[in-house]
């Protein structure tokens, strides 16, 4: 069973996202709550999987609801959320949580359920592997990045840099290494570039017989090069390099 968790000042739009969860999943329990202190109590209670949040609580724009995610997510480490906002100013603050997707209002209904599906097929992948940390002497310090974070690993001259959803960091290795430190998930998809399989948006292929990777929830891109390619189709999504290529 998923658990998840509705955090929505307006009741209307708590029962509308609700009935939007249920219709989606077959098997799932939902939670709700219209302040974050109740959402809080909730989350000291319960196990929740997933957490559905709106970004403004009051009409002062006082109280956010990323304040109550920050503190919801030491509650419990392996929760994930998605941030409902009118405005896209907050977010940069959301990457303090790197939600799997910040919607705009109004949210179209079947763009929500899609997104859900999609979380819960993410999300069963990721249990299956044993969730692990790197460990990372960087330019400002050590560092502990979970690998479910890294989006990609780029390759700058004598340096890489390390990519997650609201992040960078910045250490003297090589991808050669890097890839030792890794699992299954990643990929080592062009000379300068490792990338994470289950954080890819879209794929699109360039004039000069490379690949442009693109990624969910961060702008940036990486390549995949044209001789990896077939390798990195026959494992992505279960794609044949055949039938693309």
């Amino acid at each position: 069973m998923i658990n998840i968790l509705l955090l929505e000042d307006d009741k209307k739009l708590l029962n509308h996202y609700k009935d939007v969860v249920e219709n989606t999943f077959d098997d799932c329990q939902v939670f709700l709550a219209t302040t974050g202190k109740k959402a809080i109590t909730i989350a000291k209670s319960q196990k929740i999987d997933l957490m559905l949040l709106d970004m403004e609580l009051d009409e002062e724009k006082k109280v956010l609801g990323l304040d109550y995610a920050n503190m919801i997510s030491i509650i419990q480490q392996d929760i994930d959320f998605m941030i409902i906002s009118g405005f896209s100013e907050y977010l940069r603050d959301a990457g303090d949580v790197e939600p799997y997707y910040y919607f705009m209002k109004p949210v179209n209904d079947a763009f929500l359920s899609r997104k859900l599906q999609e979380w819960e097929i993410l999300k069963s992948k990721n249990v299956k592997q044993t969730q692990k940390n790197i460990r990372l002497q960087t330019e400002s310090g050590m560092a502990i990045v979970p690998l479910n974070r890294i989006s990609y690993i780029e390759k700058m001259e004598r340096k890489i840099k390390i990519k997650t959803f609201n992040k960078e960091y910045v250490c003297k290795d090589s991808l050669r290494n890097m890839m030792t430190k890794l699992d299954d998930r990643f990929f080592h998809a062009h000379q300068s570039f490792i990338v994470n399989m289950l954080h890819i948006e879209s794929i699109e292929a360039q004039e000069d017989r490379t690949w442009k990777i693109e990624f969910k929830g961060i702008e940036d891109e990486a390549l995949l090069s044209r001789y990896k390619a077939k390798a990195f189709f026959n494992v992505f999504e279960g794609v044949s390099y055949e039938s693309i290529s």
